[in-house]
């Protein structure tokens, strides 16, 4: 048995597939991650985090999770590796706050209507999420090249491992610097495919950087966890004779455009002081 512990374990139970019915009964497959947003030095807000477009205008969004066996006296909890868990909730009105700005391709939508519907079935849930403090500042820029090798978790087409329900693990490298808005627009480029069913995926940067200490003046590994964006598209050519043509770049909306989404979700929805 594979550790679900490492780094990329933990990222297979951040992720959930979405089917989102629309009126005309067709059916929008996309990738949410739940996102844990630090609110203050007390008060953590749990939100699944998608793009908007693939929810918007849905009728109802159908969330497919991994269930936890049941709980044995004070055991930690245990995954039940492939024992679906299945929910359906209703309109995006009800549910998604989406960004206000058309530009900020980013909704998200409390952890909490999901969690108790399931409890009210009586499943428990088996789910890790990517806390707010992964999102790279202005201060970790140094460490973040003009190419990088990038990770990003989904189910493109809808695939999964239907076996063992865990979601794909692609890579490929940032196109674009991840600090410079590309077009002015919030975001920038990845040489990587988003196939339909990306979209919504959690756009990483997971590995060790050997660099020189500013304090020391010592050379060592420094780590580098950071959550980089939101698979948003992949791009085709713009007119000319190759108008339409894949071109094989996806666009990722970048993390603060995440953590701006929240903090306005929790400006119009005050979150409860424990």
């Amino acid at each position: 048995m594979p550790d679900f512990r490492s780094n990329f374990g933990q990222l297979l139970f951040a992720t959930t597939l979405l089917r989102c019915k629309r009126e005309d009964d067709a059916v929008e497959l996309g990738t949410a991650f739940i996102f844990d947003y630090e609110l203050d030095s007390e008060t953590d807000v749990p939100l699944l985090v998608t793009c908007k477009h693939v929810v918007e205008g849905s009728l109802e969004t159908e969330f497919f999770f991994t269930a936890q066996k049941p709980a044995e006296g004070s055991a930690p909890r245990q995954l039940d590796l492939g024992q679906r868990a299945t929910i359906k909730i209703g309109k995006y009105e009800d549910i998604w706050f989406g960004h206000p700005d058309k530009d900020v391709d980013v909704a998200v939508s409390p952890l909490g209507h999901v969690i108790n519907g399931f409890q009210a079935q009586g499943v428990d849930l088996y789910w890790n999420s990517l806390a707010s403090a992964l999102c790279p500042r202005k201060e970790h820029m140094a460490m973040i090249d003009f190419r990088e090798p990038i990770v990003f978790v989904g189910y493109p087409y809808g695939l999964l491992d239907e076996a063992n329900l865990l979601p794909l693990i692609r890579s490929g490298w940032t196109a674009s610097h991840v600090d410079l808005c590309y077009n002015r627009l919030p975001g920038f480029y990845v040489d990587a495919h988003f196939h339909p069913g990306s979209s919504g995926s959690p756009v990483m940067l997971i590995d060790n950087m050997f660099a020189t200490d500013d304090k020391t003046g010592l050379s060592r590994m420094f780590p580098r966890n950071f959550l980089l964006g939101i698979a948003k598209r992949t791009d085709k050519a713009p007119a000319g004779d190759f108008e339409g043509h894949e071109i094989g770049l996806g666009f990722v909306v970048t993390s603060d455009m995440i953590l701006e989404t929240a903090e306005l979700f929790c400006q119009k929805y005050p979150p409860k002081k424990k």
